[in-house]
């Protein structure tokens, strides 16, 4: 690819100790694990010895297989190539052994959360018990080590009512850089699951979350909204972006453990979307993988430059009008902050017709 990878993303196992509802990748007990081998194999082809790359660890459960993770790492050192590692993970495996060697190797810790107790519902054992206490702890474990985490909840009908409530548990939790939100997708697990919010349970449930961030930032204790930080940076510089991820622009690839190349981790298994198979011959792919540009709707849609077109994997299952809503939210929040309402009224006269619940702001 002309200009070379940004990213790499190791899907080290298609096994996991939890079996979420939603799961895009169907994970469970049984499946196949990335070989050390194979792994190695990605990093060569992906860069350079030398070079720099940004590798992200997934699943599955990465965890189950943290000893290909550390063989990568250290075959990365010994062949002079940089790595921005991160690892993505439930949390429910974290010990004090095992964060000390993140912290010492630098691996950036993501964790998966929908919200707190039953909100989290659908992040349950293969047994169908919970994980919100063991991934608590394992927060906490992160905590004791000096690591900070980032967390990622998706958003889903069982979720929804307790985004802010995930605010106060990051705020108690004190190592959480910040807070990403994922609609669910009707992918894997999650298809026919009929897990998406409602139009007007997701308006109530970002206007609950908003205003907590709001009032958190009133008191000095702010906890990160990720997409809100980044529609005001765009705001505050006048940048614009053309696109919504590396997958479109060629610059990320995923491999999965079956050593199958594909755009990033969300389309791994899409029709279409195969880039290859690692083996003796194998290049990357010269150009992006054809079908992930946005709708001409997304195109014409004013905001465009500020979300970029929305999750291409998202819009294969069709149009996500839960999508444009959850980012407009966030745009005319961000507009707010900002003081630069008058966009925000501007760009919404312009939006493709869309019959949205009223997400008028709560008072505060």
């Amino acid at each position: 690819m002309k200009g070379g990878l940004d990213t790499l993303v190791l899907r080290l196992t298609n096994r996991c100790n939890l079996a979420c509802g939603y799961c895009y990748a169907g994970s469970g007990p049984a499946g196949e694990d990335l070989s050390p081998d194979r792994a190695a194999e990605a990093v060569a082809l992906a860069c350079p010895p030398g070079g720099a790359l940004r590798i992200q660890f997934t699943g599955g459960e990465p965890l189950l297989r943290w000893d290909t993770a550390v063989k990568v790492l250290d075959f990365g050192r010994a062949s002079g190539r940089r790595f921005h590692a991160a690892i993505q993970t439930n949390g429910t495996l974290l010990t004090p052994a095992l964060c000390r060697e993140l912290r010492a190797r630098r691996v950036a810790v993501g964790v998966s959360l929908d919200g707190v107790g039953p909100d989290n519902a659908a992040r349950r054992t293969p047994e169908g018990e919970p994980s919100f206490q063991a991934t608590a702890r394992g927060l906490q474990t992160l905590a004791a080590a000096g690591m900070a985490a980032n967390l990622t909840a998706v958003v889903s009908a069982g979720s929804v009512r307790g985004l802010d409530r995930l605010l106060d548990f990051a705020l108690w939790c004190g190592n959480v850089h910040g807070v990403g939100l994922d609609l669910v997708r009707p992918q894997g697990r999650g298809a026919g699951a009929g897990l998406s919010p409602s139009p007007q349970a997701l308006a109530e449930g970002l206007n609950r979350l908003l205003a907590r961030h709001d009032q958190l930032a009133r008191l000095g204790r702010p906890v990160r909204l990720k997409e809100l930080e980044r529609l005001r940076l765009l705001l505050r510089t006048g940048c614009r972006r053309d696109c919504y991820c590396n997958a479109q622009t060629g610059r990320s690839l995923a491999v999965t453990p079956d050593g199958r190349l594909w755009p990033c981790s969300a389309l791994a298994g899409a029709e279409g979307c195969l880039l290859g198979t690692l083996g003796a011959g194998t290049a990357l792919p010269q150009s992006p993988c054809p079908g992930l540009e946005p709708p001409e709707e997304c195109a014409r849609c004013p905001a465009f430059g500020l979300c970029g077109g929305g999750c291409p994997a998202a819009r294969r299952a069709g149009p996500s009008p839960l999508d444009c809503q959850m980012h407009r939210r966030m745009l005319e929040h961000a507009c707010r902050l900002e003081g630069k309402l008058e966009w925000w009224n501007t760009w919404k006269t312009a939006f493709p017709d869309r019959e949205e619940p009223d997400d008028k702001e709560e008072s505060q």
